[in-house]
């Protein structure tokens, strides 16, 4: 339920929800014939009729009503990719999921996470020092350097210590980051024990 809540708090997911959820309706309303024609009727004398009060989206080559039609398809396309997913994910992604990702997934992904932080915090120092990132009055260390290039002769702290705690914070992210690998890798663990 919560992850439902989640989706909907979203904006994207609202409306990829709401699209969802319709499709589905449609499939679950065409699967079970309940569509405003015969999808698989021929009707000769309506063959290539345009959209009308009769036939909502019109008729194809055969005569045959375009939306019901549609509606037919979509769950015949939802039954098709859902069951083939659900095959492949029961078959394959649980011995796999079991035996290899699961045991395999925190390491990468803790090191994933430092390795972020330290390219996203010199990301950050770049925009805001190109004027892009954070605006005057807040502090950002990329603004403090910026700000301080005209001083650099008379006041040079004011460009150091900005720089070198950026550079400091960055190599300090990343050998976190190798020593987390070092440590949480199944393998690295093998080698040292």
């Amino acid at each position: 339920m919560r992850i439902v809540k989640a989706i909907f708090g979203h904006v994207s997911g609202r409306i990829g929800g709401i699209i969802v959820l319709v499709y589905v309706l449609l499939a679950i309303l065409g699967t079970l014939g309940v569509t405003p024609h015969d999808p698989l009727m021929q009707n000769r004398i309506d063959r290539l009729h345009a959209p009308s009060l009769t036939y909502w989206m019109g008729t194809d080559l055969f005569g045959r009503d375009v939306a019901s039609r549609l509606m037919h398809g979509i769950g015949e396309s939802f039954t098709v990719a859902f069951f083939s997913v659900a095959v492949a994910t029961l078959i394959g992604r649980s011995y796999i999921l079991t035996r290899h990702l699961l045991l395999n997934l925190v390491a990468p992904l803790t090191v994933q996470v430092t390795l972020a932080l330290a390219w996203s915090l010199l990301t950050e120092a770049g925009l805001s020092f190109l004027g892009l990132g954070t605006q005057p009055p807040a502090s950002s260390l990329g603004l403090m350097l910026s700000d301080s290039r005209n001083l650099m002769e008379t006041a040079p702290w004011l460009l150091i210590f900005p720089g070198v705690t950026i550079m400091i914070s960055i190599l300090g992210f990343n050998l976190l980051g190798d020593a987390l690998r070092d440590i949480l890798d199944p393998k690295m663990r093998r080698a040292t024990v």
